[in-house]
């Protein structure tokens, strides 16, 4: 129906238990994402209403608050360092043109 697209209706039936989804977070600035970039996996689904969590925190909120995600793989800090191979080498006898 027109109203349902208009208002960014989901169904939950989109959702199962298990799914990795990501949570929409408050707007604190213009250069904050408009989702936690944090995945939780869904433990429970009544009605419209999902809770998941991970970890740290369990969230329950209605379905328009989640996206779905697949495939997502989240990089250790340790995977983020560049190798001292990753960077071209400078040749050391290279002179300086206007020098």
């Amino acid at each position: 129906m027109y109203a349902d697209m208009k208002h960014s209706w989901r169904s939950s039936e989109q959702i199962n238990v298990g799914d990795q989804l990501i949570v929409r977070q408050p707007q604190t600035g213009k250069l904050v994402s408009t989702y936690d970039p944090a995945p939780l996996r869904v433990s429970a689904i009544k009605g419209t209403m999902v809770t998941a969590g991970n970890d740290d925190m369990v969230k329950t909120r209605n379905v328009s608050h989640f996206k779905k995600v697949s495939g997502y793989q989240a990089k250790p800090e340790n995977d983020i360092v560049p190798h001292d191979n990753d960077f071209p080498k400078v040749a050391e006898t290279q002179s300086c043109v206007l020098c």
